[in-house]
């Protein structure tokens, strides 16, 4: 049996890419869309659970899977990841008795989890300390690194921008828009939705597939 290589599944094949390709500055062997290669024995595959025709359970604990990268100027590399949005550092750089010295960071990447009838999520959940659980029901379950959200993501918009949270409007559906919702101030509801955004909608549009956006986008005069 020969080893042929590591493949990562990504819920953003641009994004992930552009990490390893710009950042990490590996050379890109094969490109296919949903399924690039590095040539470091290693691919990116955005449609994974299509390929296998299954529902994946996701599960991510510290240390759990590691890709090793050998530099020879770490100070240049760990000032470099530093500096790239999104990235959460597990330890800066530190020697071993043996004289390997090493960083490690987590990937940006959230992730999907799908709980079954023999799951116990819960238990999971308890292990993640530097992930946020969002419920989408159903046993279905969002991890996203803690402190991150789209509610953070509109803030850092809105400061770029220079726009007031009363100039924003928000559109939404899923719970993972909760956090978005209880930030915004003008929090557009679309007509099929989770039960849990209600409470924070100012108003209600119609479905998506009824060009609800547009409908909104008029009846309120943005537009």
């Amino acid at each position: 049996m020969k080893y042929c290589g590591t493949l990562i599944s990504v819920s953003d094949m641009t994004r992930a890419r552009n990490f390893y390709e710009q950042v990490m500055e590996q050379k890109v062997m094969l490109d296919l869309g949903v399924h690039v290669s590095f040539e470091n024995a290693f691919s990116l595959q955005s449609n994974y659970e299509e390929l296998v025709g299954v529902k994946l359970e996701a599960q991510r604990k510290p240390d759990n899977f590691q890709l090793y990268f050998e530099v020879d100027d770490l100070e240049r590399w760990e000032a470099k990841l530093k500096s790239t949005e999104g990235i959460e550092f597990i330890h800066e750089i530190k020697e071993y008795p043996w004289g390997q010295r090493v960083f490690r960071f987590y990937d940006y990447d959230k992730f999907y989890l799908i709980s079954g009838e023999n799951s116990r999520p819960k238990e999971l959940f308890g292990r993640l300390r530097d992930m946020e659980i969002i419920d989408r029901g159903n046993g279905e379950y969002e991890c996203v690194p803690r402190g991150h959200s789209k509610a953070t993501a509109i803030d850092l918009v809105l400061k770029h921008y220079g726009i007031s949270l009363d100039d924003a409007y928000v559109f939404g559906d899923s719970g993972n828009d909760l956090a978005m919702f209880r930030y915004a101030s003008n929090c557009i509801l679309m007509g099929k939705h989770d039960e849990v955004l209600e409470p924070y909608a100012t108003f209600e549009t119609k479905e998506v597939e009824e060009d609800g956006i547009a409908y909104a986008m008029k009846e309120l005069g943005i537009i």
